[in-house]
């Protein structure tokens, strides 16, 4: 819904439930039903004073592709389990086939979507100087990239006091 009304060009902000609870609590008012509920969140929408631009719609696709990289990261960490469990030589190397398998996977998934981002040269250029902060390597600099949309293109080398100190 969000997606195709941004796409129509109507402005929209997407409040968490906590949000428009704390507002109402604030306001010492309760949500008993749908009709008093619409009009806390109308009262909240026209509360609030700054409007975010909505997030790149490249990094939609992106964080999907993460997902994908994550759930196998999680399935090859329940196979692990599920070896150090087995008694039997056979099991253990079956799942250990597996395990290498999904591991194969995850690296030509995780190459696959960094050669997406690279295709996009502002998002190549805010990968690398996520990844050349000390200690960040470049899964977790494609992880925050497209997890954290709201880094936006205002990230520079400028707001980085400090390769170890980068406020995002």
């Amino acid at each position: 819904m969000v997606t195709a009304l941004r796409r129509d060009r109507f402005v929209v902000i997407v409040f968490q439930p906590i949000q428009v609870g704390a507002y109402a609590q604030f306001h010492l008012q309760r949500a008993k039903n749908d009709k008093i509920e619409a009009g806390l969140i109308a009262a909240c929408t026209a509360a609030t004073e700054k409007i975010h631009a909505p997030p790149d719609p490249r990094l939609a696709a992106l964080a999907d592709h993460q997902t994908l990289i994550d759930q196998i990261i999680d399935d090859s960490a329940m196979l692990k389990n599920r070896r150090e469990s087995a008694r039997e030589a056979y099991f253990q190397q079956f799942w250990t086939a597996q395990i290498a398998d999904l591991k194969k996977r995850e690296k030509s998934e995780f190459n696959k979507l960094a050669a997406a981002i690279r295709q996009h040269a502002d998002l190549s250029r805010r990968l690398d100087l996520i990844a050349s902060v000390d200690g960040v390597g470049l899964p977790t600099a494609v992880a925050i990239l497209v997890r954290t949309p709201e880094i936006g293109p205002r990230l520079t080398r400028a707001s980085c006091r400090t390769r170890r100190a980068c406020a995002l």
